[in-house]
């Protein structure tokens, strides 16, 4: 059993391991146009999926608690930023921690899919490949001045990103989830519950979990 992700809306996802349609795959020698012009346009309109790592950093960088960060910011229980921001580019509105007038205001802390972009990364086959969505470079469209900008190999691009530790700390969060819903379905399959169709166990343990949570 693995885990996967669908997208419904494939033009607006920023996500790490995507398996993108027509996408290009990178050498790290390749050279792009990867100088960021700070227009801010790739604040809009994405969905930027989270790690519990990710959401400790950026509440830090906010100075406030994770779960208030959580509770402010985040959606679907805080594994994705809000994009609740003032609508200024294509009427898409910016992310959470967007502010028009300065950039991003978690810069330092920022999530791996915002390091990365407009890279994607996904591992295939044991190997971690990074590419870009598309045949016509992303950039181009909300920031053609990159295109005057210089050029930056994949391989610098990365190392001045500072991915190292976000690549670990994602790719070690994926590696748990896996061996849960592997452990989950295991589990499922030998206790006999699937061919039981008790369909009540799982709201028993959510009503559970919430009175212990009000306790």
């Amino acid at each position: 059993m693995r885990l996967v992700k669908s997208h419904e809306d494939p033009q607006k996802e920023l996500s790490v391991n995507a398996q993108i349609p027509s996408a290009t795959t990178l050498n790290l020698s390749d050279t792009l146009p990867l100088t960021c012009c700070r227009a801010g346009t790739c604040c809009h309109g994405k969905n930027v999926w989270l790690n519990p790592w990710e959401v400790a950093r950026l509440a830090a960088s906010r100075g406030m608690p994770p779960r208030l960060f959580r509770d402010r910011n985040c959606e679907y229980g805080g594994i994705r930023l809000r994009f609740d921001g003032p609508a200024s580019w294509k009427g898409m509105t910016s992310c959470s921690q967007y502010d028009p007038k300065r950039g991003c205001s978690v810069h330092e802390a920022r999530p791996l899919v915002c390091r990365l972009y407009p890279l994607g990364r996904q591992l295939r086959g044991g190997k971690i490949e990074y590419l870009y969505r598309g045949s016509v470079f992303p950039c181009l469209e909300g920031c053609p001045s990159v295109a005057s900008l210089p050029h930056l190999t994949v391989a610098d691009y990365l190392a001045g990103q500072d991915v190292e530790n976000a690549q670990r700390a994602y790719d070690e969060y994926l590696e748990l989830m896996q061996g849960l819903a592997d452990g989950a379905f295991a589990l499922l399959l030998e206790t006999g519950l699937a061919a039981s169709g008790d369909c009540n166990m799982l709201q028993t343990n959510r009503l559970a979990r919430a009175t212990e949570d009000e306790n």
